[in-house]
């Protein structure tokens, strides 16, 4: 099984990608879930509507957003409105019989609310409440292998949802690591608006093409926030049988077939 997750930029090339999908899913023969974001549409929506995005720091520097009732209306709006349906609408054009779901759906992302977050605010370390995001603990496996058992391919996202029924934020990297723990894929193919795992974020041609597993620690401490959460993350992938993990440009015709098959990009192995 492969597991291909794209990321939430406007600059991703949701048709491009669709096209290689329906090539993967044919190769694979069904046997392969999508998982994807929606950031950046999120955010253009929430400023055309005027609602406020709060950029909040923890502790260990790790950006997230305060989710407020109002954030997760857009955040749905983006997520479960927008992108996922023209994503599975680009599949089918290519022929994939694919189903978008979120983690409401059938209790398929089950996570448990915090209570309060710590953040970092002028140096100082300060408790927050009234935050509607969860840690994610629990995929239902069971509705998407009635699906994948029926040929049809899971195009899923985010928000997750709580046994009390609260609507909740969480981490699309965090969801991938319970979706690993499940199905145990051999590969998990993740699309970004970069050519890789870039040594210098400001310059694009410093991929790293390959990066052994057992020196993802090293490259923690010149990280920066959101590539400083991947790389936790991706040590997390590979303690549970993951054998190669690609990254590549999802901005570019045939992202999928760049990195498996000519190279392009960064693997982990």
């Amino acid at each position: 099984m492969k597991i291909i997750k794209i990321g939430g930029d406007k600059s991703i090339r949701l048709d491009f990608v669709a096209e290689d999908i329906a090539w993967l899913w044919k190769k694979e023969k069904g046997d392969l879930i999508v998982l994807h974001g929606a950031s950046k549409y999120r955010n253009e929506i929430a400023e055309k509507l005027g609602v406020e995005i709060k950029k909040i720091v923890s502790p260990s520097s790790i950006e997230s957003y305060y989710s407020t009732p109002e954030f997760m209306e857009v955040f749905l709006m983006a997520y479960a409105g927008l992108v996922n349906k023209k994503l599975v609408a680009e599949l089918i054009k290519q022929g994939v019989k694919a189903v978008g779901l979120t983690g409401v759906d059938g209790r398929l992302f089950l996570a448990k609310r915090k209570e309060f977050l710590y953040v970092k605010e002028d140096r100082k370390i300060k408790m927050l409440k009234g935050d509607l995001s969860g840690k994610v603990y629990e995929i239902n496996k069971e509705l998407i292998n009635l699906l994948l058992e029926k040929g049809y391919l899971p195009v899923l996202t985010v928000p997750a949802i709580s046994k009390q029924g609260e609507i909740l934020n969480v981490d699309n990297d965090a969801v991938l690591f319970e979706l690993v723990k499940a199905f145990g894929p051999d590969e998990v193919v993740s699309l970004i608006s970069a050519p890789g795992f870039l040594q210098d974020v400001e310059d694009e041609r410093s991929v790293i093409a390959r990066i052994e597993k057992e020196k993802l620690g090293k490259l923690l401490s010149s990280a920066k926030s959101t590539m400083k959460k991947k790389i936790i993350y991706a040590q997390k992938y590979f303690e549970f049988g993951l054998q190669k993990m690609y990254i590549g440009d999802g901005r570019v015709r045939n992202p999928i077939k760049r990195l498996l098959e000519k190279g392009e990009g960064t693997v982990i192995f």
